[in-house]
């Protein structure tokens, strides 16, 4: 993974290797009874991450996202953190319909290190795809 130049911005492009996650059923204490999901259910993930191009392993995903729409399986996803190995942090978020992830966008909120002060947009090619280009 290339490092980010401000003047000509970047692109990062990663692949989460989902190992750890889990499934929070908080919905049912409102008396939801729905089989597959409720409203408000959480979605909790720490998983690895491995550059597109060269499949070696390079950071971390750390996600939390709710449920908003059990008919189109939508999550909103506020506070989602990819930490580069050696490198920072860049945090974002996203609204994302996990039964058609392709094309789903969100935009950076911040970063650490080498990504302090990130603004930019992440785009998912795909389920578990993230292309993450940082313009300043």
């Amino acid at each position: 993974m290339r490092s980010c130049s401000w003047d000509r911005g970047c692109t990062v492009h990663v692949i989460e290797r989902p190992a750890n996650a889990a499934d929070v059923r908080v919905g049912t204490l409102t008396g939801c009874t729905n089989a597959t999901s409720c409203e408000g259910d959480d979605c909790l993930g720490d998983n690895r991450l491995v550059d597109a191009a060269t499949g070696m392993e390079g950071g971390t995903l750390m996600n939390e996202c709710f449920v908003v729409d059990t008919g189109s399986s939508l999550h909103h996803c506020p506070g989602n953190t990819v930490t580069l190995t050696g490198r920072g942090q860049i945090a974002f978020t996203e609204t994302v319909a996990f039964d058609r992830p392709a094309g789903q966008r969100g935009p950076i909120t911040g970063g650490t290190g080498e990504f302090l002060g990130a603004a930019g947009v992440v785009t998912s090619p795909g389920l578990a795809d993230f292309v993450i280009t940082i313009t300043r």
